[in-house]
């Protein structure tokens, strides 16, 4: 597969770095992917989907193995999820999907936690790599530290305080915007 990749490119220099990036992240994309829309076919259309734009964004590309350009390639792949999803009309990602299920009949309660959701899902938008990265492959995809290490190259401490100091944000961010919870 990666061969058809490399007929597109004519520099050898861009052939040698986009090899570099197909063996490094390949698998980790099809991970993220599969974790979001939950198909492995789709998922491998999204990662090759992803890989032909990377062929005209291999120049913004500057190391193949740091994590602000695995934080680049997530992105992109992420955001080909979401379009997939939005195109199939699925349910959006909503706080509820990503925490917790709703079981609560009332619905007065359950309005109160779908909007408590929304809010809690723009907070965590607002974070900065790596935080919302390791909230979001920690809750959403229920990665463990280990696991999300691996895919970000971190330790798994180093995971856990990140993961840590991201519920502490999220926490004040969400008492300045004036909302409380029960701890």
């Amino acid at each position: 597969m990666m061969l058809m990749y490399l007929t597109f490119l004519d520099d050898e220099g861009d052939r040698q770095k986009f090899e570099r990036l197909y063996m490094a992240y390949r698998l980790k994309m099809q991970y993220v992917a599969y974790g979001i829309v939950k198909d492995e076919q789709e998922a491998e259309n999204i990662v090759h989907d992803t890989f032909m734009a990377l062929l005209d964004l291999l120049d913004r590309i500057h190391e193949e193995d740091c994590h602000k350009t695995w934080n680049y390639i997530v992105t992109i792949v992420k955001n080909k999820c979401f379009n997939y999803l939005k195109k199939q009309k699925k349910v959006q990602l909503s706080q509820e999907d990503i925490f917790c299920e709703d079981t609560r009949p009332d619905i007065a309660e359950t309005v109160v936690h779908r909007d408590m959701a929304e809010v809690l899902v723009c907070a965590v938008q607002k974070l900065k790599y790596p935080y919302k990265e390791v909230i979001y492959l920690y809750y959403y995809n229920g990665l463990s530290a280990r696991e999300i290490g691996s895919m970000l190259g971190l330790s798994d401490e180093n995971v856990r305080q990140i993961a840590s100091r991201a519920r502490k944000k999220l926490k004040e961010r969400l008492l300045e915007m004036g909302y409380s919870y029960g701890e």
